[in-house]
Formats: structure tokens, sequence, C-alpha cells
């Protein structure tokens, strides 16, 4: 599905990514870890083609992705609605002044008919139980429910792939539970899951696979959960980050 050959980003005197080799398969849950600033953000913003590399080659299902792809206007919609994105921050993803509105946005940007605009709402709304927040201005609620919306105005493109970035950063602890349970939920449906946190403890039962980022912005583990979790060693040292 995804696969970064020897790829950087930035400049010679200041990298964000050093020559990482990854590859990523249909269906897997990969969890990003690392210090901040280790690359992790960057890494989402080239897969989800927002960047591009300095160096190397990003292929995703055959194709390689770059600047020249994005020229044409049909693969990138295509592309982007393969993909979804959720950013760290809400507050710069969520935009509409509705609730209602920012969910249909992604598919009438795609040309649906209404109809379909308003069952793809709903289903969102019902799947992640935000149906009592239709009406609300997405700025006024609280930070757990800013992150279900965004989640929900993503998933109603129906992407094979979901990329979340922090998602559980500065969510309560019911809120944070409610987001892992709607990701373990979207990983069994079929969806791939790429995303990176802070807190191994809280999520290292969920992935299959871990990937750690050193603060030189290079990969330094890349095990598949099986083999993370039978490493005492291993375990205190992701847990201690």
């Amino acid at each position: 599905m995804f696969s970064f050959s020897d790829i950087s980003y930035g400049y010679t005197d200041k990298l964000s990514l050093d020559a990482i080799n990854l590859s990523i398969q249909k269906n897997e849950f990969v969890c990003l870890l690392g210090p901040n600033g280790s690359g992790k953000s960057t890494l989402f913003k080239l897969l989800n083609g927002l960047i591009f590399p300095s160096k190397g080659n990003y292929i995703y299902n055959g194709t390689l992705i770059n600047a020249q792809f994005f020229k044409n206007s049909m693969s990138a919609k295509k592309f982007h609605q393969q993909i979804g994105f959720v950013f760290q921050n809400s507050d710069v993803q969520l935009f509409n002044t509705t609730v209602y509105d920012e969910i249909a946005f992604g598919p009438r940007q795609m040309g649906l008919s209404e109809i379909e605009v308003i069952t793809r709402v709903s289903d969102c709304l019902n799947l992640l139980n935000i149906k009592q927040l239709e009406t609300r201005t997405p700025y006024h609620l609280s930070g757990g429910e800013k992150k279900l919306v965004a989640i929900a105005s993503v998933l109603s493109l129906n992407p094979d792939v979901l990329i979340l970035d922090e998602p559980l950063t500065g969510l309560t602890v019911q809120a944070q539970e409610t987001i892992i349970s709607i990701i373990k939920e979207l990983h069994r449906a079929g969806k791939t899951i790429v995303m990176s946190t802070h807190n191994f403890n809280q999520i290292k039962n969920h992935p299959t696979r871990f990937i750690e980022f050193s603060e030189n912005h290079t990969i330094i583990l890349d095990k598949p959960a099986e083999i993370v979790l039978r490493d005492s060693n291993l375990t205190n040292h992701l847990a201690l980050m």
C-alpha cells in the first residue's frame, strides 16, 4: 500500500526525516512513537501528499506520489478520498458553521448528490454517536467532541486509510477511551490505521505494529506488536517515552 524508499525531508543541516525506508500494508494498524520533533507529523504530511520528499520516492498502491501526480485533478481527488487525515489540532481542521456541514463538506466537494450526502452524514453521526451535535457550531464544542467531528468529517469520504496525528492529546480520559474504541472498530471493519501517540500503555494492546522515531529523525524500531509485547525491555522503554 505505502512504500517509502530512502525518504528525507528538509535541508542537509536541518532534516525532519532522514533516510526513511518504510512499508505499510493494507489493514495494518501501525502506531508511531517518538519524542516531539522526531518526524512523525512530517511523515503524516508526506503520506497525505501535503508536502513532498527532498530525497527518495513515495509509492502508494504502485503509483509515484509527487508534485507532478497532483497536477491531475482527478488523480488528486481520488487520492485524498482514499486517505483520510485527522490533524492533531482539530481547530485547524474544522471550519464550517455546523457539525452537519462539516461532515457534509467532503462528499459535497466530491460532487455527490445531496441524497447521498445526507446518507453519509447520518451514517457518520450514528457511527460516532454524535447525532446530538448535528446543529452545533464546531468551535463551541469540547476537545473530545471536536475530535469526533474531525474523524466523522474524514470518514464521510469512506477512505481506505485513516491517519491520526496524536488523536488522544489534550482529551479527558473518557474521551480518549471513546476515540480508542472507535479506532479499534474501524480497524476491525477493514480500515488501515496509522496513528501516533505518546501513551504506549494506553494503546499497546491494539496496534499490529510499532514504529519508533529517534531525535535524529530516523526509525530506530519497527516490529510487529506481538514481538514488542513479549519483550519486557522494549515495553518498559516505550512506556517511559
